[in-house]
């Protein structure tokens, strides 16, 4: 029986880090950091093996490597494409693994001696039997998402001015200035980046050039049926549920205006509140200034003014918990100090602006010349709850309306209400794409089922025939194409050709469709750079992101098998081993059973 020391083969330190558990706790503990020893060596004994299990393909050794951030841990990870099924994740080769995102500036911390191991990875010379060793060739391609191409490359990433790994293409996908499908040339390659370029700036850990970093098959076209296909489908079927309601086109733009007439119905509300509460302190005041005004009333000396007003409102009122009677301005004339109430200020949208310097007021002595009776405080009030119920009927009708279109949205953006929505929805579960519970997205998986043709089809079906159920079919149809050729087959020139021209009527149609939409990265790179990538590769997907992404579940599941565990480094270890294993039962395939 054949026995694994992965201590041989990966150098395992212990790095501190400091994890939140569930609760939200800081807790201080050491995790591990695994980085392959010996690059050129491991992979030379894999290949023997598969040699001479009769799985080794001919030619140069092709493979992808690459990483990807999966729960708290970044790994690194070689698929050797000279198989039959490059991607099984049993057959992947761990390069290192630690905890901590797949950025530039962790990858070069825990995994530079690893990059330098690939860089000088030039050939191999492995043992075919007979005492004879081969020599071949390798060629390396980057395999992973964008922000990891992105990180390997040290590459500013999407969000910058040029975010185009590949070439440089300057577009930003963001603000004012985003650049929009109708006028760009979003379809065209942009001078191609070199490794010289890159030294100038920047510091690359994966020495290759960037047109080898192809552009993931599976995000690129995840990415772009989301945003070009499935979210304007949604838009459009709240479109036709919503006949009564101008809303904009786009699902994004739709999600915003709710937003924004949800922030319109709040402030419509407090400017309702403020006005209510000026009405009401005007019926507290107005039963005081009547008691003043009726002639057999005698003066009560002993009420104290607590304002400069002879007769300060505010303490002659039985609602004095209603007053705020610290908060008082200071007459610009005679600098006495008023209540805000004893002044006719009654709101605080008016009080505010008297505060902060964008209206004066004067005390009513300084602004008639004379203290004004009862009789003329009474018309005052009466002249200012007229004014004050004027806007109070003007904010109150404005609110209705909001909250009734924010109910609407709201109902159908959020709860899936409308008929049309509610039938997407129940098709869209039906063929096993329900992207509600977990996701604000639909998974790999659940594109790849979506861009069936015969699911598309039941999908467009749902909608009135018009102009732009058509388009959204055509947009689909051809990403149904393209995903199918994201695949483990080598293509031949004519299938290329037939590549490239559907990403042309792919071209074509989302220029109609959506010429006032935001180019994003996956969109570039899909149509701009998978023909030139797939000529010199002659493949997309056959190696890809999803083997490594399908080593994330591989090791949680040895993580639970290995769960009661509690000495890091140990689990580590029990984890490397059964990962050798089984790229050792992959490599022998059936040769084993024998």
């Amino acid at each position: 029986m054949r026995k694994f020391e992965p201590k041989e083969q990966y150098e395992i330190e212990m790095a501190d880090a400091d994890p939140k558990t569930t609760q939200g706790k800081v807790v201080h503990e050491k995790v591990p950091v695994v980085k392959i020893k010996n690059l050129k060596k491991s992979l030379e004994e894999r290949l023997s093996v598969l040699e001479k299990s009769g799985q080794l393909h001919p030619g140069d050794i092709i493979v992808g490597i690459g990483g990807d951030k999966g729960g708290d841990t970044t790994k690194m990870c070689l698929v050797i494409q000279n198989v039959d099924t490059p991607n099984n994740p049993q057959g992947i080769l761990l390069l290192g693994y630690y905890v901590g995102a797949d950025n530039h500036h962790n990858l070069e911390k825990y995994m530079s001696t690893v990059f330098e191991q690939i860089n000088k990875l030039d050939h191999v010379e492995f043992d075919v039997g007979g005492g004879k060793k081969e020599r071949r060739t390798v060629q390396k391609k980057a395999i992973g998402d964008c922000l990891v191409m992105c990180a390997m490359l040290h590459h500013s990433g999407p969000s910058s001015s040029f975010p185009c790994f590949i070439c440089n293409y300057e577009f930003t996908t963001h603000g004012a200035g985003k650049e929009l499908v109708g006028n760009s040339n979003f379809h065209l390659c942009h001078n191609l980046r070199t490794l010289d370029q890159l030294f100038a700036n920047c510091r690359p850990l994966f020495h290759l050039n960037p047109e080898d970093f192809g552009p993931p098959p599976i995000h690129t076209i995840h990415g772009v049926t989301q945003k070009y296909g499935i979210d304007p489908m949604f838009a459009l079927a709240n479109k036709f549920d919503l006949p009564g309601c101008d809303i904009p086109n786009s699902l994004k733009e739709q999600k915003e205006y709710y937003k924004k007439i949800k922030t319109m119905e709040e402030e419509c509300s407090a400017k309702c509140h403020d006005l209510q509460r000026g009405l009401d302190a005007i019926d507290l005041l107005q039963p005081v200034y009547e008691k003043m005004n009726k002639p057999s009333r005698r003066k009560n000396t002993s009420l104290p003014s607590k304002c400069s007003s002879p007769v300060c409102i505010v303490s002659s009122c039985k609602g004095k918990k209603f007053f705020d009677t610290k908060e008082t301005h200071q007459c610009t004339k005679c600098k006495g100090s008023f209540h805000f109430y004893c002044l006719n200020v009654f709101t605080s949208n008016e009080r505010l602006e008297i505060s902060n310097g964008y209206k004066d007021r004067i005390c009513a002595f300084c602004e008639n010349g004379s203290i004004l009776t009862p009789a003329e405080q009474l018309k005052n009030l009466k002249e200012l709850r007229e004014k004050l119920e004027k806007d109070f009927d003007l904010e109150d009708l404005e609110f209705c309306s909001l909250s009734q279109e924010r109910s609407e949205l709201e109902s159908q953006l959020k709860q899936f209400s409308g008929p049309l929505r509610k039938e997407l929805e129940l098709v869209l579960r039906r063929i096993g794409c329900d992207h509600r519970i977990w996701y604000q997205e639909m998974t790999g998986n659940q594109i790849r089922k979506l861009l069936r043709p015969a699911n598309i089809q039941q999908l467009v079906d749902i909608f009135p025939d018009c102009d732009e159920i058509r388009k959204i079919k055509r947009i689909l149809t051809e990403l149904a194409f393209l995903m199918s050729h994201a695949d483990n087959s080598d293509k031949t020139d004519s299938t290329i050709d037939e590549i490239e021209e559907s990403i042309n009527r792919f071209v074509e149609v989302i220029r109609e469709f959506h010429n006032d939409s935001g180019v994003t990265l996956k969109l570039h790179l899909l149509t701009a750079h998978v023909v030139p990538y797939v000529r010199k590769h002659r493949s997309w997907g056959r190696v890809s992101e999803q083997g490594v992404e399908s080593m994330h579940a591989l090791m949680n599941r040895l993580s639970r098998r290995f769960a009661s565990v509690r000495n890091q480094e140990l689990k580590c270890t029990l984890i490397l081993k059964s990962l050798m294993s089984m790229n050792f039962l992959f490599d022998v395939g059936e040769v084993w059973r024998k």
